[in-house]
């Protein structure tokens, strides 16, 4: 656990204190950026069959989600700059990477739910709360931390909303129990 803990969180952290840029790394076609959408894609794809994580979380702790995005879909797109070819090679390269994904997350889910049950629960609890970590501290979500024009009453409200649903977990599970007994 501890182990997929500290790769998850070490892949946010490394990037947001590299900076990297990868919507400018997409439009002057870097190299590293195929390989890096690929294996993007090939996590992407292979978490989403494992519980509890999201395709589009690993797009986020990698930072590439609103980078993609917003090359595929934004005003800044490969279709509205006129850059259509690198626009339909970083799709291939995505959609190679999550078939490549899906067929060794499931191969290798299966034989490890199989032969290592609990050892991958625990791995999968690893991954989820490392996941945590590099949502917040990745180099998409990174400057904004360092913009100082965020008032307070956003702090209050986060942590007041944190508090609110642990509690609300909290109840609902203990409520939830009374009915089972």
């Amino acid at each position: 656990m501890l182990i997929c803990f500290a790769m998850a969180s070490l892949l946010g952290i490394l990037s947001a204190l590299y900076k990297l840029d990868l919507t400018t790394a997409m439009t002057n076609h870097e190299w590293w950026i195929y390989p890096y959408v690929f294996l993007a894609g090939a996590l992407g794809a292979g978490a989403c069959l494992v519980p509890g994580v999201s395709g589009s979380m690993c797009l986020m702790v990698m930072g590439l989600y609103i980078p993609l995005l917003g090359k595929l879909i934004g005003n800044d797109s490969f279709f509205m700059t006129g850059d259509v070819l690198n626009g339909v090679i970083i799709t291939l390269v995505l959609l190679l990477g999550a078939i490549a994904g899906l067929v060794v997350a499931s191969k290798g889910m299966k034989y490890l739910l199989a032969n290592h049950r609990t050892t991958t629960f625990f791995a999968i609890f690893g991954l989820i709360l490392g996941s945590l970590v590099s949502m917040f501290m990745n180099s998409s979500i990174y400057p904004v931390y360092l913009d100082a024009s965020h008032p307070m009453w956003d702090y209050i409200v986060g942590a007041s909303l944190l508090v609110g649903g642990a509690l609300l977990t909290y109840f609902l599970y203990k409520f939830s129990n009374k009915k089972q007994k």
